[in-house]
């Protein structure tokens, strides 16, 4: 009997270790390639204020180049977000397909208004530093993705499906074509029974999930094509 809870014991260490890989697979981040040493050596020497933000000045930020900026914003949150609560490691991640992805940031960082305003108002031209990024990097880290959900960066999903297909591993990619077709107000996807169980119910959360399989997974991409490809769109 000892021997038996030994060994259960031991396969439920396994398991716990095994989600914890997973959810650290789920929250990489994809470190751009413009001045990255000293985006990374800025970021180092930032402290927190009372609030716990971390942030660099108007003038500070605003003396920086583009590129230096999008590296900056891509690898930092610059807020503290005490009602972030989306770093839990949730049982069975490698198997299911959920309606948020993971937060980028550690320690409940968040991006500032001064962070976002810079994607929002350099829309077109952030877009185009995503699409570099990806093309030259592996994986599309969570710092991206958040990224193309906020500026709805439709015009990335065959770079998504391009990722996606290289190892059909990384489910939350999945997610961030389900909220382009939300956020684009996609029609045909939007009457779907994913949909509906994923975003229909107003008191849907990041919690929400689909299992990962062949069936859910070919719907989210053929749709996300389909919306592509929409004329006018």
């Amino acid at each position: 009997m000892k021997k038996l809870l030994c060994i259960a014991a031991l396969a439920m260490c396994a398991a716990t270790i095994l989600a914890g890989d997973f959810h650290a697979y789920r929250t990489v981040v994809t470190e751009p390639s413009y001045s990255l040493a000293k985006v990374k050596r800025m970021i180092r020497g930032i402290k927190r204020d009372q609030e716990d933000n971390q942030r660099i000045s108007a003038a500070g930020f605003s003396a920086l180049t583009f590129e230096e900026k999008f590296t900056y914003v891509m690898l930092h949150g610059e807020d503290f977000n005490q009602n972030c609560d989306g770093g839990m490691t949730i049982a069975g991640e490698a198997h299911k397909i959920f309606s948020y992805p993971a937060d980028p940031f550690p320690d409940d960082m968040a991006w500032s208004e001064q962070q976002r305003t810079f994607l929002t108002k350099n829309r077109h031209a952030v877009i185009k530093l995503l699409h570099e990024t990806i093309s030259n990097r592996s994986r599309v880290g969570a710092n991206l993705k958040s990224a193309i959900v906020e500026l709805n960066g439709h015009e990335l999903i065959p770079d998504l499906i391009s990722a996606y297909n290289r190892d059909r591993r990384d489910n939350d990619v999945l997610t961030v074509l389900m909220l382009l077709m939300k956020d684009g107000g996609y029609g045909p996807f939007m009457y779907t029974p994913v949909y509906m169980k994923m975003y229909g119910d107003e008191d849907a959360s990041y919690r929400m999930f689909l299992d990962a399989n062949a069936a859910n997974r070919k719907l989210i991409l053929d749709y996300a094509m389909a919306y592509y490809r929409k004329p006018g769109r």
